[in-house]
């Protein structure tokens, strides 16, 4: 059971509430990870000897995939609770403010850091209700207004935003100085990369490297935003490679309760992540499906003269089912049976363990069918003893035609049959015993 500070209610509450927050930073959570918050904590509690054990770290092993979540995680749970070891977790759905006429906003804690995302929606007006403006918050401030105006140019494609940018950061040199002065604006080791990766983008705006680290850095969506621009401009290849290294720091893309790890390029479908981002829904790249081939064609011979060889002909047919894309069975008549990706295998078991071996044999009429539906590389495999017993084409004819289609061909047969096949066929064509 839940401690008594603690009812499950409370603990829902808190769960869901930083899983919001969590997502309005764009950060991945899923309704299944909330419910794995929830069943893990819950463990956790009946499993300690003092019937407690503290929610935030529970939490933030769920929910925390990325090294830079980290700080996230941390503003979205001191919003929702103040906690510390051995004390009662006060949830509550949004954190209260007292808002007084005419009088700022209460100042919160001094601590709580700022990051330059966040910094992204502020301003020096709110900056001061909320008593953070000092110096290390200008200077975010500062480099977030710049972030600004670089996604303000992804996201309308206009040149001047990046002429403005580059006489906001020459402006910002002149006046702190430059990199090499131990008294700059640039001192500290950050906001001297930030702004390096900035001119970078200045000069080059197609720079895919300088954007990810920059947004690695920042925490900012400029990403997505660049995503969206090369996606008009057409330009594949960035948006691949932003994709990529995207996904590579995300643990992969979800699929379901899956994550689809292991990016390639050339995946990306270009016209539906299109499609996606109009719809307003910019983390859903779409990629480009491969069709995947069963490759498989199994041709078997049900006639009577083959019924002493019944349990033979199931032992070979067992082989192969699993890679079949047709499904040929044939007497006098031709069976074909296609089989798609979402068949049932065992009904395909179940054909072949059904099968009643009676009439006579039209090899040349299940050959023709084969012809027909098989592709270049396919594989085709025959069962049968090669005695024709209706009158038809000679089937070594279509054999020929299968040989020069570049079907690759196995036949299983009789010993007789197969000691003439292996000197009138080609080496490329497998011959073997039925047992």
């Amino acid at each position: 059971m839940l401690s008594d500070e603690i009812n499950l209610d409370e603990v829902i509450s808190i769960v869901q509430g930083i899983a919001g927050r969590l997502r309005e930073r764009n950060v991945l959570v899923s309704t299944s990870e909330i419910e794995n918050a929830v069943k893990l904590y819950i463990t956790a509690t009946q499993l300690s000897p003092y019937g407690y054990f503290p929610l935030k770290p529970v939490i933030e092993s769920v929910f925390v995939k990325r090294k830079y979540d980290e700080e996230i995680f941390n503003d979205a749970w001191r919003d929702i609770s103040k906690v510390s070891y051995g004390e009662k977790i006060r949830a509550s759905e949004k954190p209260k403010e007292k808002l007084l006429k005419g009088k700022r906003i209460e100042e919160k804690e001094e601590h709580e850091s700022l990051d330059i995302a966040r910094m992204q929606k502020l301003s020096v007006g709110k900056l001061r209700k909320m008593g953070k403006f000092n110096e290390e918050n200008k200077r975010k401030l500062e480099i977030a207004r710049k972030i600004n105006t670089l996604q303000k140019y992804y996201e309308t494609g206009n040149r001047g935003y990046i002429d403005l940018l580059e006489s906001e950061l020459k402006a910002s040199q002149k006046k702190k100085g430059s990199y090499e002065s131990k008294d700059s604006y640039s001192a500290s080791s950050r906001y001297e990369a930030i702004e390096k990766l900035l001119f970078r983008i200045v000069e080059n705006p197609d720079n895919a490297n300088a954007l990810l680290a920059l947004s690695k850095i920042t925490g900012s969506d400029l990403p997505i935003e660049a995503i969206k621009y090369f996606v008009k401009k057409r330009k594949t290849f960035l948006v691949e490679k932003i994709a990529a290294s995207i996904f590579k720091r995300s643990g992969g893309l979800l699929k379901g309760k899956k994550y689809e790890k292991g990016y390639i390029y050339g995946r990306v479908d270009i016209r539906k992540t299109l499609f996606e981002l109009s719809r307003n829904h910019p983390e859903e790249l779409v990629f480009k499906q491969k069709k995947r081939e069963n490759g498989a064609i199994l041709v078997i011979d049900k006639s009577d003269s083959m019924r002493k060889r019944s349990t033979s002909v199931i032992k070979i047919a067992s082989q192969y089912y699993p890679f079949l894309k047709s499904l040929i069975l044939f007497d006098t008549e031709v069976k074909v049976k296609k089989i798609s990706r979402s068949s049932s295998r065992w009904n395909i078991v179940k054909d072949l363990l059904s099968m009643n071996f009676s009439g006579y044999t039209n090899i040349s009429k299940a050959l023709r069918q084969v012809i027909e539906i098989s592709k270049p590389k396919d594989t085709v495999i025959i069962i049968s003893d090669m005695e024709q017993t209706v009158e038809d084409e000679f089937y070594i004819s279509l054999i020929d035609k299968l040989i020069r289609k570049k079907v690759r061909l196995i036949i299983f047969t009789s010993e007789e049959y197969a000691k003439i096949f292996k000197q009138i066929f080609p080496s490329s064509v497998n011959v073997k015993l039925i047992l």
